[in-house]
């Protein structure tokens, strides 16, 4: 993993996170790794602003991003491809 040297370059409308940074296929193996032991325990906690609160387990954000890149891949996205992650919201329904 390569740490990053800046968090967010934006020139409208372009933007980009993390410059610099990049992660292995090692780093990101390691977060399915830790789901056996940590599987229930919670990974997101967001409070809304009318007091409407959602608990994110570390498994079911697990199967969720799993399902985000999927619906991505049935999409036609490959690797490099850029995405709003609004229409990926939208093939959900």
């Amino acid at each position: 993993m390569t740490p990053f040297y800046k968090v967010l370059e934006f020139e409208a409308p372009n933007y980009r996170w993390f410059i610099g940074g990049s992660r292995t296929r090692r780093s990101t193996a390691s977060i399915a790794t830790c789901i056996p032991n940590r599987r229930n325990k919670a990974a997101i906690i967001w409070y809304g602003e009318d007091g409407e609160e959602h608990t994110y387990t570390y498994n079911r954000l697990y199967r969720e991003v799993n399902w985000f890149g999927n619906a991505l891949r049935r999409m036609g996205v490959k690797r490099g491809d850029w995405v709003d992650p609004r229409d990926a919201a939208r093939a959900r329904g």
